[in-house]
């Protein structure tokens, strides 16, 4: 993506003064509502810290920092490869006049932006790269929720192996048959997961003042008021922008 970037020339100036002013903002609720669900959002809300938990971490004080650094690695790489997957296709679409066109109608729009950039060895690239976070996708929400039935009942527990590669099978069967398509399916995927980002983190900042949940610690009162304030504000956004989910099956 970065030599993407590079090749492009996107124009970036003009890139950031318009994130800090948007032309339309209120059109940008459910682009936003996308990005956001999409990037802390459903399973990726609970897989690390679950996979950290399966390791033997979590109950203690001294074992804060491994959940800090995981939380500030993954904001750190989630965060760059969106802003860097903007620019290139940004930039693609600044080199001539009918490629942004071209990328709207592509059945892969994201793709399509890369093959225009650096021809067919861009789609190779984009190919990999979507090929290696799809995997982890994939890995991540089969074992995120077969790991919360697990929590509630033994067999799945027991048989936690193959609850997820079950749970992997089915949703590709779910990929085949339904047809909606890639692009549809994300945005789709996004929304939701929009909205179980407030509930999940309203669930958080109960659980972070009972004492049968946390024990001793005491949660800052300040993070427990802008904890409120995000949730409030993800739930307004992810509400307003259902009604757009429905323009996609039309």
């Amino acid at each position: 993506m970065l030599y993407v970037c590079i090749r492009s020339k996107p124009p970036v100036g003009d890139a950031f003064i318009h994130i800090l002013t948007p032309e339309k903002p209120l059109d940008m609720v459910p682009v936003i509502l996308t990005l956001l669900g999409g990037s802390c959002g459903g399973y990726i809300t609970f897989s690390g810290a679950h996979r950290l938990l399966d390791a033997g971490y979590g109950g203690r004080q001294e074992d804060v920092s491994y959940f800090r650094r995981s939380v500030r690695t993954g904001i750190a790489v989630s965060g760059t490869v969106r802003i860097l997957l903007f620019l290139a296709v940004l930039g693609v679409c600044s080199m001539a006049a009918g490629n942004a066109a071209a990328i709207i109608a592509a059945s892969n729009p994201a793709s399509e932006a890369f093959t225009l950039a650096i021809g067919n060895a861009g789609r190779i690239l984009f190919g990999i790269g979507l090929f290696s976070a799809g995997i982890t996708s994939v890995i991540g929400a089969a074992y995120t929720s077969v790991s919360f039935l697990g929590s509630i009942n033994r067999f799945v527990k027991a048989n936690e192996r193959w609850f997820i590669v079950g749970f992997i099978a089915f949703s590709t069967l779910i990929m085949v048959l339904v047809p909606v398509g890639a692009a549809k399916m994300v945005i789709l995927a996004g929304a939701v997961n929009g909205l179980i980002l407030p509930i999940s983190l309203c669930c958080v900042l109960l659980g972070a003042h009972k004492k049968q949940v946390v024990g001793d610690y005491k949660h800052p009162m300040y993070l427990t008021v802008l904890g409120w304030i995000v949730a409030a504000i993800a739930a307004y956004i992810a509400v307003t922008a259902l009604p757009n989910l429905a323009n996609l099956f039309k």
